[in-house]
């Protein structure tokens, strides 16, 4: 292909999609509705904009630290793959993670690698500003904006104080910047995100799939207010997603993780990846979870395995287990079976893959399978815990309706599972919602936060047999190298 080796460092089709086809029609068309290296549009303000967006799929940011800081450190999760693979993976299973732990200096570069690019996007909108439209350049500094709010909302969550780097360094700055308090960081990415919801629009083009509009950059405030206890704040915000008609719960719910369903009516933000013989621009994200087998089965390398924990924490019949695990023997949705011989006893199946389309790729390791990074029933059920949190009959009322949205999707036209919760007392409807969280959002990377947040995180998972310290493993090790490189300007988290 012409010009492959212009526009390969810009990682192409940053913000590309997989449209929502039959899985003939995926195999039978070119992708739609993104560019390629013959379609690419060199130059201007656009190949910054889509540069940045290409760093959301790299492999530090969403692929095998991702993992594993986000959710085999849960409960709901096992390291998996096989005892003897992986050490800095099991580290963070059993919370004997250091701070030369290499998964912890992976996300953390790469997360500030991939800043760096939304502060380049800022900075060249103000070199175009009287080159483009009026709309772009306010556009532009809202994408980015997005961007880099989530991205820090991921540091924050996960090594606590953490320098705001809000620019692009020239020289003669000062590179090394202290860190700066929680407090002070989730203010920054309340303003990112404001900023981003006043200023996206509420739709793009059909050949723009994937691109937040206002709605996600709300839905993002949503969860960004929920983990500062702004209730007022994250029950507005939340309601503004579900009230805008965006979006809805149609989708039955095995199969909003297929890749029929990419992008469905669903999904508030997803990071796009296509992995076709001739448009090789994918993620790792599934690769690192999928299948451990041999030959056809070989499907990736096994980690992130669902832990018996979860297994046994769903209600009677609920068909969210079957549409989340994979079991060792099962007959897949597919037709395939999972051998006995593989060496976990269940696998993610929210990354299992259909196989005309690795057959169509080349590939078995799922390289071209979308990141979910914000569903509307997460912001559904968002909403329904700000609601119980302020309390009140009417709050109350909406919590209830809202955490029925989730479970009458899930129930489908089975009357006789999951009931309809009628429980009113705000303490004991605060652990309904708990757990439903659990149950609709497992292996979404959701779940050792949200134990964080409540406060509960050692209690929980001491209980399943990790090594959990309280007042030292709600937050990761500030990496020692970048401790190191500071000079001490960095300091490290408590205990560690």
């Amino acid at each position: 292909m012409k010009n492959i080796a212009k526009y390969t460092s810009i990682a192409l089709l940053g913000t590309l999609s997989l449209t929502t086809l039959s899985c003939d029609d995926f195999l039978d068309r070119q992708p739609q509705g993104r560019f390629t290296t013959e379609t690419y549009p060199a130059g201007g303000l656009t190949q910054y904009v889509y540069g940045m967006y290409s760093d959301l799929r790299a492999w530090g940011v969403h692929a095998f630290a991702f993992v594993g800081i986000t959710s085999i450190t849960s409960d709901d999760a096992d390291k998996g793959s096989t005892p003897a693979d992986a050490a800095d993976q099991l580290a963070l299973d059993n919370f004997t993670v250091l701070p030369n732990n290499g998964l912890i200096t992976d996300f953390y570069r790469s997360h500030y690698t991939a800043i760096s690019k939304t502060n380049i996007v800022l900075q060249q909108a103000e070199e175009f500003k009287n080159s483009i439209s009026p709309e772009d350049y306010v556009r532009s500094q809202a994408e980015a904006r997005f961007v880099r709010g989530y991205l820090y909302f991921n540091l924050v969550r996960t090594y606590g104080r953490v320098p705001i780097v809000d620019r692009v360094f020239k020289e003669g700055d000062n590179f090394n910047i202290p860190q700066s308090s929680k407090a002070e960081v989730y203010n920054f990415i309340e303003q990112d995100l404001q900023f981003a919801a006043m200023n996206l629009p509420t739709t793009w083009g059909p050949e723009f799939p994937g691109r937040p509009n206002s709605y996600a950059a709300q839905g993002m405030l949503a969860k960004v207010y929920l983990y500062q206890q702004k209730w007022s704040s994250a029950l507005a915000s939340a309601k503004a997603v579900i009230n805008s008609g965006m979006y809805n719960l149609s989708t039955p719910y095995n199969q909003i993780f297929t890749e029929a369903k990419e992008n469905g009516p669903e999904s508030v933000f997803e990071i796009q990846a296509v992995y076709t013989q001739t448009n090789r621009f994918g993620t790792q994200y599934a690769q690192v979870q999928g299948v451990r087998g041999s030959g056809d089965m070989d499907l990736g390398w096994g980690f992130n395995v669902p832990s018996q924990l979860l297994a046994n924490a769903y209600e009677a019949n609920d068909p969210r287990r079957d549409a989340t695990i994979l079991f060792r023997g099962e007959i897949t949705p597919y037709g395939e079976v999972i051998p006995a011989s593989v060496p976990n006893e269940r696998y993610n199946q929210k990354v299992y893959t259909d196989p005309k389309i690795r057959v169509e790729a080349n590939n078995r390791q799922g390289m071209w399978v979308n990141i979910r990074i914000l569903r509307y029933a997460d912001v559904v059920l968002m909403a329904a815990e700000a609601a119980n949190e302020l309390g009140g009959a009417a709050n109350t009322d909406d919590a209830l309706m809202y955490l029925e949205m989730v479970r009458a999707r899930a129930r489908g036209s089975n009357a006789a599972i999951l009931p309809r919760i009628t429980e009113r007392n705000q303490a004991a409807l605060r652990d309904i919602i708990r757990h439903e969280r659990r149950i609709e959002l497992a292996m979404e990377h959701e779940r050792f936060y949200d134990l964080v947040r409540w406060g509960i995180a050692g209690e929980v998972l001491r209980a399943a047999g990790k090594n959990f310290v309280t007042g030292k493993h709600e937050l990761m090790p500030i990496p020692q190298g970048e401790i190191d490189k500071s000079a001490g300007v960095l300091t490290q988290n408590p205990n560690y």
